[in-house]
């Protein structure tokens, strides 16, 4: 079988473009479990802007607050199911009952075996720019592979399962392969994992930005989304931000971003929420995720939360944060 291949300049085009192959073809998988879907066998993607992260085409829009927690837990390391359910309350349905993400990506970057990957990786490669042997690992056979009658070992399997790293011409490229990838639940989130990943070790190694690519081993669209969702015209809009920093000025930067996270996860009154914004003290580049996640509390607990994405200072951020407002009733036109 053929790779399918995805050349888009940025995330909004790659999943359009997603989205169309498989309206136009893909086969059917049976799942008793999960449901049936539409599927399509080895799909490669390129995104030529990386920073081009935030999906606007897909609708009903992306959730950002609920995407930038995950990546602040990924970061941090790790696996605790409440950390993220203030900002996607079905998110223990995907994983299991555990109150620990069996498949969290976190412990296996941070602590896999005791090696910390994403530390290694940036010593490799600040050690040997040109090394070819930056590898980071995300399955673990003993626990990960199907038991002998084909049965999960566990509900919350990783779907990512290797990332490649290179750096050519100064800039850190990035592979990510997928063994299996929802288009409508998945893709848009894990674009937004690795790339803003990617861009926090190329800060560390003091580089520019490579290209993005994502293989998808299974691209797939279950049965039951199929008329739920659609890919949408949109307006283009640049990423302003620059989330580089050194290893050494982002490490308290990731403290301050996971304590903001949980103050305003607890936080029942408006004052709570802007005193944590205000006090604050990253880079206006992570002030932005802050200011999207207060964004989202205030509008669950029925505050103000169009001034909070008003201050967002990323055109391409904003834009995707008032398109999930405005879909829940915000920012009336």
């Amino acid at each position: 079988m053929a790779l399918v291949a995805i050349n888009a300049s940025d995330a909004s085009d790659l999943w359009a473009q997603a989205w169309q192959l498989l309206a136009q073809g893909g086969s059917q998988r049976q799942n008793h479990t999960k449901g049936d879907s539409v599927e399509m066998l080895h799909v490669g993607a390129s995104i030529q802007d990386p920073r081009g992260r935030w999906v606007l085409s897909r609708h009903p829009p992306i959730n950002p607050a609920f995407a930038l927690a995950e990546v602040i837990w990924i970061l941090a390391g790790r696996d605790d199911v409440q950390f993220l359910t203030p900002w996607n309350r079905r998110y223990a349905d995907y994983v299991g009952p555990a109150q620990r993400a069996f498949g969290a990506y976190g412990p296996r970057l941070r602590h896999f075996g005791g090696v910390d990957q994403l530390e290694s990786a940036y010593l490799a490669l600040l050690a040997k720019p040109n090394s070819r042997q930056v590898v980071l690992n995300l399955w673990r056979p003993s626990t990960d592979l199907p038991l002998d009658d084909g049965r999960p070992r566990a509900d919350d399997i990783p779907c990512s399962v290797m990332s490649l790293l290179k750096i050519a011409d100064g800039r850190l490229h990035w592979f990510q392969v997928m063994r299996s990838n929802d288009l409508v639940l998945g893709l848009p989130y894990n674009i937004i994992q690795w790339t803003t990943i990617q861009e926090i070790l190329a800060g560390w190694l003091g580089v520019e930005m490579g290209e993005y690519a994502h293989h998808a081993d299974s691209l797939h669209v279950y049965n039951r989304d199929q008329g739920a969702y659609d890919s949408r015209i949109y307006e283009p809009a640049r990423n302003t931000d620059d989330l580089r920093l050194s290893y050494s000025s982002f490490q308290p930067v990731l403290g301050e971003l996971e304590a903001a996270v949980e103050r305003i996860a607890a936080a029942q009154a408006s004052s709570v929420i802007a005193d944590t914004v205000s006090g604050f003290t990253g880079p206006e580049a992570y002030l932005n995720w802050v200011r999207v996640i207060a964004s989202e509390r205030s509008r669950r607990l029925g505050f103000d939360a169009e001034s909070w994405a008003s201050q967002v200072s990323n055109p391409m951020l904003r834009m995707a944060l008032e398109a999930w407002l405005r879909y829940h009733g915000g920012l009336n036109e």
